[in-house]
């Protein structure tokens, strides 16, 4: 039970689609390919320019973070172009001289605080020395005393010369404290 007229239609309409319509889809096909031929290798080629620079830069910035992280304070990198990468680039270059100043004061401080520890190790050895004097000398001067029968004349000058010692000491005492309080 076929329909002659419903073949026909579909005969109709497959000749106006070959015929009509396909050959203006074709031609959109060619010219959408010539274009997409045309456009797409320049436009690949800029894309591939344009992520090189911004790889270079980003390879250069990590380049200069693995010397700064081997210690080499003095490095910086070059800040080109007004995007993120430049932005990125600044704030390294600051973080880097802020990190450079920071450690050179602190070696800074450190050689000083080594130094103020050297002067303090030649005071003690020096304070030793001079409160080692008048000790030995009070010391010897009592040992002669108890080996010996002392004249009265003799003991007075003993005496004196113990209490001069003495003083001494006192003194050198005072001075180390004084010192303790200052510091």
């Amino acid at each position: 039970n076929h329909d002659p007229q419903a073949g026909s239609f579909w005969v109709a309409l497959t000749h106006d689609l070959l015929v009509t319509y396909f050959p203006a889809a074709m031609a959109v096909l060619l010219v959408s390919a010539c274009v997409i031929a045309a456009v797409l290798p320049p436009s690949a080629l800029l894309s591939f320019l344009v992520a090189r620079k911004t790889t270079r830069r980003l390879e250069a910035l990590a380049s200069a973070t693995g010397a700064l992280r081997r210690g080499d304070y003095a490095t910086r990198v070059t800040v080109s172009g007004r995007d993120e990468v430049a932005q990125l680039q600044s704030d390294f270059n600051a973080m880097a001289e802020v990190l450079e100043t920071t450690l050179r004061d602190l070696e800074a401080e450190r050689d000083k605080v080594a130094h103020l520890l050297h002067l303090r190790q030649e005071l003690i050895a020096s304070v030793s020395h001079e409160l080692r004097t008048p000790v030995a000398t009070v010391r010897g001067y009592l040992e002669s005393m108890q080996a010996r029968d002392v004249a009265p004349e003799t003991l007075a000058h003993d005496l004196a010369v113990m209490e001069t010692e003495i003083l001494h000491l006192q003194r050198l005492l005072d001075d180390l404290f004084t010192l303790a309080k200052v510091e």
